[in-house]
């Protein structure tokens, strides 16, 4: 993302401006993170992993995390959408689950070499539960690798594209926030078709 933005304003400098200076400035804390993933894969085998939960609307985090990258998205001709069902309060860490997100979505970003690319952050209501997912219309995965996904620094395909960009732990981390929170996750795909990270917030 700052990699982005930063050739994006060098190569068009009418892109000079506070908003996507403001995002070069986030993505750079947010980088400055990184290490801190380290340390939490570090407490979570020491099971000292601490959530500091709050309540918050579900689409209003969604619609903060959309507008990260929107702008990014549509400078690189990416066709990024938002899809949110209705709105619902929902109590947990917000900083953890949008390490997860931001994961799911530069997955979609690195692991699509389509001509056209498609990438949709939503919400669905389901039943009894309210499930939030990132699609995207890239390589897909191969069932013998849907399961393995999830372990630290597995890699799918060492030659692809999104593993020289991964540091193989970002799903891994994904897993552990999101299993703290005792939420179901997964992954659905497609191989040559989609991709479709997600999790379940259940409807207190």
């Amino acid at each position: 993302m700052i990699v982005g933005y930063g050739e994006m304003i060098r190569d068009l400098p009418e892109e000079n401006n506070e908003e996507n200076i403001n995002v070069i400035i986030d993505e750079a804390k947010r980088l400055s993170t990184l290490v801190d993933d380290l340390i939490d894969i570090s407490k979570i085998d020491a099971i000292k992993l601490e959530l500091h939960k709050e309540k918050i609307s579900l689409n209003d985090m969604l619609r903060d995390v959309f507008r990260q990258y929107e702008k990014y998205c549509e400078n690189q001709g990416i066709d990024f959408e938002l899809k949110l069902s209705e709105d619902v309060i929902v109590e947990l860490d917000r900083k953890r689950i949008n390490q997860v997100l931001y994961n799911f979505i530069n997955n979609a970003l690195n692991y699509n070499n389509k001509e056209s690319k498609k990438i949709i952050l939503g919400s669905e209501k389901k039943e009894g539960f309210y499930r939030v997912y990132v699609y995207d219309n890239g390589d897909g995965i191969e069932e013998k690798d849907l399961q393995n996904i999830w372990d630290r620094y597995y890699k799918v395909n060492q030659e692809h594209k999104r593993h020289h960009i991964g540091s193989g732990i970002g799903l891994s981390l994904a897993r552990e926030l999101l299993s703290a929170h005792g939420m179901n996750y997964g992954v659905k795909s497609n191989v040559g078709e989609y991709s479709m990270f997600y999790f379940d917030i259940m409807d207190s």
